[in-house]
Parts: structure tokens; sequence; C-alpha cells
């Protein structure tokens, strides 16, 4: 009896690659909108907070990205687990960079985007 070996029994071909790291930089610049947003319920929202619910949500947002889940210009609500902060961006790519641009920002418990939003919970 002759056994095969690893190679001969799994005959299998590369049809592709991907990168194991996906590199996504957010920044806030803020136009007249958002910044009348960021004061508009009474708490003021910090672009520290802003920042650091992108900074935990970039990660889902990658993960999404790699299953198909949403395309480059695709509005994303971030929603914070822990408070009512609700972050709208939308992600752009230049080459093989991609940048979370955010369009707005609110806290409120019910918040409502525009249908069609990806909803991402950050906890």
């Amino acid at each position: 009896m002759e056994f095969l070996n690893f190679q001969q029994f799994v005959n299998e071909s590369t049809i592709g690659s991907f990168r194991d790291k996906i590199d996504i930089e957010y920044n806030i610049d803020k136009t007249k909108h958002a910044e009348e947003r960021q004061d508009r319920h009474g708490i003021p929202i910090s672009d520290f907070e802003i920042s650091e619910l992108v900074s935990r949500g970039v990660d889902y947002v990658a993960n999404a990205l790699m299953k198909n889940e949403i395309n480059v210009g695709d509005r994303i609500l971030l929603k914070d687990a822990n408070s009512n902060l609700n972050v709208v961006g939308s992600m752009q790519s230049s080459g093989d960079r991609f940048k979370f641009i955010i369009i707005t920002v609110m806290r409120e418990d019910e918040f409502r985007n525009k249908k069609g939003t990806y909803t991402i919970v950050v906890k």
C-alpha cells in the first residue's frame, strides 16, 4: 500500500493572498455642522471622547471590511455600548491605506441614522 505525503494529499494551490494587518487612519476634521453637533444636547462631546471611541472601533471596522460586510465609502455608525456617544463616519481608501472620516457626532440614546448605514456597537 502506498501512502501519500501531505502535499500530495492536500493538492493545494495559492488562489490569492491578503495582508494580515490593515492600517486605518482617522482624523477629526470638523465642519461647522459637526462642531454644532458636539455641543447640541447639553453635555459637550470632546475631541478626546470621539478619538477614544473611534480608536476602539477601528478593529470592528477593519473586521467588517475584511468580511465584505461594508465597502469603502459606506456610512458607518459607531455606537459606544457604555455611553450615548454616536460617531458617524465613512471609510475612504488611497492605495492600500484606509481613512475613517468622521461625518458627525451626537450623544443620544436612540440615535437614528440614514437608511443603509452599517451600525457597529463598540464595547
